[in-house]
């Protein structure tokens, strides 16, 4: 009996249901998803293969049992299962939680609150309440964050009213005013006692909610040095009016360019007139950048004082806005530089270029052809090809004089960038026309850059028609970034062969299959880096293979960058299955990156790798749960000099929680 794996019956699936484009799936290169990664997804398919071929269905005990043998929920964490919205999974990790009662408690927090989060930001009441029945003494912090931040009001309510292991900080109200949930900050104010100087106001000024803006100010006293340029940015002229009338508006004005650049000529026009605006020449670039040509009409009528510089002909051209080239051309004197057409070929695009071309003197320079032809603009590298042929160096200056013949003159051409930049993104076609119409060839960087980014095709092509060859960079990078088939070509094709960096950056990207070929087929090897990569991107089963089949080993770094990633399962198989411990720089990483449970599990297996300096640095960042956890902790210690630190910082919630203690 064949027994498939649950990449392929997924395969399976898909080939039972039939195609869901009209062109085939190519079949993937990478190593088959893990569960970590889709965990849910040979369920799902069972299900879709039910729901369209219902002759199938006559046998349900079948179907049952096929779900049972595809059940993923031993590999899958709480935190994945609620990501994914399954009670399903989570209910089968319920059936199998005989393990909880041995796990480390403080991983056993963080997957609950990870789940709570998660179930917080959908709104799931269900989730939440099978979550708090399945570890009722797990306390509830960033979930409602998530809550306030997605306008879940009816979460807040109830956990406020059945759960006394919350801690309402003050991220929550933040997060319902960046939200635009006006009746979610007004509950939070009224019910969880947030802090002060919160500076909510700028978040409520860019979303342009006046209301939210006058009730932050009236109700919570609060002001934003940055909140006028906001509402200017977003051209909420109703809101500007009402801060300048209560003197919200910076002492030194707010820049005209913020609405410039977003073409609320109104906002512009409001605040010239009133005094509030700053003229810079900022304004009008600004303005050229993203085409509101009738915004540059009017500061060009106003005078000197908005007066523009050869950017904004430059910017207007790289982002393709011809109107705006040819104005400027006409009613203005600053001219441009090479950048206009040079970026403008770039963004192909190629009606500017050919205007620029006919029109004024400044030219190009080879960055035309080599970055058009980078980003894949055929048409624009035959047309430069054509029409600017020559690498004869450009003069720069912003000027206007000159003739269309010594315009031609004036640079263009290309490097071997061009070809290099095309193989690199896979544009075969330009790649061909480049061979075919210039000298100027490529280098080895084109094969290794197709190798790195996976394009066989391209990467065979330059093998038989190029001469360059590549260098040990291209398995390296192709190795490095999952891509097996260009490793095993390179192996079978080429003679440059690869060196360590190609497993260690397999192993850093996770991709076990290459590991494991490199390691078969392969004589370089690896270092520590391999180790020391996987675990700091989280790459646990790769780090549990290299661990047994490899000799190198890790050093502190493996688990200093583990915690900066949060990846607390890999945290635990290193303290438990490897020697090298950390430095200072773990704990500091877990404060940075705000992953509280990973920073208390340091502070209760490596106390004396705590630097509390830098510790309570990064906790001041508005982590208000982390702030309160490291004053009770130094509270307790009697270590008075830290806990000044901490009080001075901003304000302390009152203990309202019972929680995980050192």
């Amino acid at each position: 009996m064949e027994i498939w794996t649950p990449w392929e019956t997924s395969r399976h699936a898909r080939e039972l249901i039939g195609p869901r484009t009209t062109q085939d799936e190519p079949v993937p290169e990478e190593d088959p998803p893990t569960l970590t990664d889709t965990w849910i997804g040979p369920l799902t398919c069972v299900r879709v293969v039910r729901r369209s071929r219902p002759d199938m269905c006559a046998f349900p005990h079948v179907w049952e049992a096929i779900e049972a043998f595809l059940d993923c929920s031993p590999s899958c964490t709480l935190t994945q299962a609620a990501a994914f919205g399954s009670m399903r999974l989570l209910r089968g990790i319920s059936a199998r939680s005989e393990g909880m009662g041995t796990m480390d408690a403080f991983y056993k927090q963080a997957q609950f609150s990870g789940a709570m989060q998660h179930a917080a930001a959908r709104g799931d009441l269900e989730m939440i309440q099978w979550l708090l029945n399945f570890q009722p003494g797990g306390l509830v912090t960033r979930a409602v964050e998530q809550a306030a931040r997605n306008g879940q009001l009816q979460v807040l309510r109830w956990l406020k009213e059945h759960h006394d292991h919350v801690f309402w900080g003050a991220n929550e109200l933040r997060y319902a005013v960046e939200g635009d949930h006006a009746e979610v900050a007004r509950w939070l104010h009224e019910n969880t006692r947030p802090p002060t100087r919160l500076r909510a106001m700028n978040l409520a000024a860019a979303n342009g909610n006046l209301e939210l803006v006058q009730w932050l100010h009236e109700v919570r006293h609060e002001a934003s040095s940055s909140a006028a340029a906001k509402a200017a940015k977003g051209g909420y002229l109703d809101m500007l009016k009402w801060m300048d009338k209560h003197s919200l508006c910076k002492h030194q004005g707010v820049p005209v360019e913020d609405a410039a650049a977003g073409g609320h000529l109104k906002v512009v026009k409001w605040l010239h007139k009133s005094g509030v605006g700053i003229a810079t020449p900022r304004a009008m670039n600004a303005a050229a950048a993203n085409g509101h040509l009738e915004v540059i009409k009017w500061l060009h009528r106003k005078g000197k004082d908005y007066a523009c510089t050869h950017v904004a002909m430059d910017d207007a051209a790289m982002n393709g806005h011809l109107e705006v080239v040819k104005w400027l051309h006409i009613h203005r004197h600053e001219g441009c530089t090479t950048d206009a057409m040079d970026e403008a070929a770039r963004n192909g695009y190629l009606r500017v270029v050919q205007w620029l071309h006919s029109n004024r003197t400044e030219g190009c320079t080879t960055r035309a052809m080599d970055e058009a032809a980078a980003n894949g603009h055929l048409h624009t590298v035959m047309w430069l090809n054509k029409y600017r042929p020559t690498s004869e160096h450009p003069r720069s200056s912003a000027s206007s004089s000159g003739s269309r013949s010594s315009s031609r003159r004036r640079g263009g051409g290309c490097t071997t960038n061009a070809m290099d930049g095309a193989a690199r993104g896979n544009y075969l076609d330009v790649v061909k026309i480049l061979h075919k119409h210039r000298e100027e060839g490529c280098t080895e960087r084109a094969m290794d850059g197709a190798a790195a980014a996976g394009h066989l095709a391209m990467l065979k092509w330059l093998h038989e028609h190029r001469s360059e060859g590549c260098t040990v960079a291209a398995m390296d990078e192709a190795a490095a970034n999952g891509h097996i088939e260009v490793v095993k070509w390179l192996h079978n094709n080429r003679i440059e062969g690869c060196t360590v960096r190609a497993m260690d950056g397999a192993a850093a990207g996770g991709h076990l299959r290459i590991v494991k070929w490199l390691h078969a087929n392969r004589s370089e090897g690896c270092t520590v880096a391999a180790m020391d990569g996987a675990a700091a991107h989280g790459k646990l089963d790769t780090l549990k293979w290299l661990h047994k089949n490899r000799s190198e080993g890790c050093t502190t770094a493996a688990m200093d960058m583990a915690a900066a990633g949060g990846y607390f399962e890999v945290l635990l198989f290193l303290h438990t299955k490897r020697s090298e411990g950390c430095t200072m720089d773990a704990a500091v990483n877990a404060s940075r990156y705000e992953h509280v449970e990973i920073l208390q599990w340091f502070f209760r297996f490596y106390p004396r790798m705590i630097h509390r300096e830098k510790v309570i640095v990064f906790a001041k960042r508005y982590n208000y749960y982390l702030m309160d956890w490291l004053h009770r902790n130094y509270q307790a210690s009697g270590e008075r000099t830290v806990l000044a630190e901490i009080n001075s910082s901003f304000y302390l919630t009152p203990p309202e929680t019972e929680e995980l203690t050192t």
